[in-house]
């Protein structure tokens, strides 16, 4: 995602200076409303990698972006790797960690107006996984609202995690993901995060952010993971993002999901799915069973 982010202020650079300007006078700004994340294929070391970015759609303030990123093979042909789509939105600061939509400044429309909307989806091949083709073995039940919490974590922010706006750069809660799901897989059996192991590796393969607020540098953030839906070779998390206050009570900032398949990968780098390690499933049991009474958890 900081690779995106980089692409989207490379493609900016006609207006940069003027839009670094506004945003440095601390009363303007622009915020990621949501961001998904979709992989399509697999990269590597020294790999050449294509990225493109479209404007989809621009209504009133808030403009819609898609970034497409292909791996360059030995052939010069280009692989779709993966996809993101983001809305952001132009806003008026008007508070600490506070903002309110305004109209986009006549220099931005006017370079937003030079370029065709329009997505650029195409066919595009799921990597590795299809529920439809695995054995669904748990869903979390509706009134378990919070699903089944394996891990949650604390990130203590800085001025390192901000960007020119100010606020915690969007890419963040991505990486937040990674680190609270590693951990739990750590805690489970450290061999769950080797990587090449004969037992597989988890792989994510979707990703999705809703932001609700924003965090800010010295803020103290919950992550909290959740299972929502586990198959036979991979799991629907749920995460929830929150503010700790100076009184320890809790202010939402975020919630996401990240879908993972299991995998593993042979000495000419294709990955093929398998089945979830038996270490990893006794220990998802465990947990399903302690917080849902009264259902049958495994078929």
């Amino acid at each position: 995602m900081l690779a995106v982010g980089k692409v989207r202020e490379i493609a900016m650079a006609e207006i940069g200076r003027k839009l670094t300007e506004q945003i440095a006078t601390g009363r303007w700004g622009l915020v990621t409303n949501w961001a998904t994340l979709q992989v399509t294929g697999l990269a590597g070391a020294y790999d050449q990698l294509i990225a493109r970015l479209r404007v989809v759609d621009v209504k009133g303030s808030t403009i819609r972006l898609q970034c497409n990123i292909f791996r360059l093979d030995e052939n010069g042909h280009m692989e779709r790797v993966a996809g993101v789509e983001q809305e952001t939105t132009w806003v008026r600061v008007i508070g600490h960690g506070q903002v309110s939509p305004a109209p986009l400044p006549e220099y931005f429309s006017h370079f937003l107006n030079k370029f065709e909307f329009g997505s650029d989806d195409g066919q595009v091949r799921p990597l590795f996984f299809n529920s439809s083709s695995t054995r669904l073995v748990y869903t979390s039940p509706a009134e378990l609202k919070d699903g089944v919490v394996l891990n949650s974590e604390i990130f203590r922010t800085s001025l390192e995690d901000s960007n020119l706006v100010g606020n915690v750069y969007y890419a963040n809660y991505f990486s937040w993901q990674s680190r609270v799901l590693n951990a739990y897989l750590y805690s489970v059996a450290p061999e769950l995060v080797q990587h090449g192991h004969h037992a597989g590796e988890p792989l994510c393969t979707k990703s999705r952010l809703i932001y609700l607020r924003d965090a800010m540098p010295f803020d103290r953030v919950l992550v909290e993971m959740a299972l929502e839906t586990l198959w036979d070779n991979g799991l629907l998390l749920k995460f929830s993002y929150y503010r700790v206050l100076s009184d320890d009570s809790t202010q939402k900032l975020a919630v996401g999901e990240q879908e993972i398949v299991w995998s593993k990968q042979n000495e000419k780098g294709q990955i093929t799915p398998m089945l979830l390690p038996g270490i990893l499933v006794s220990s998802l049991q465990r947990e399903i069973q302690h917080k849902v009474s009264g259902h049958s958890v495994f078929g």
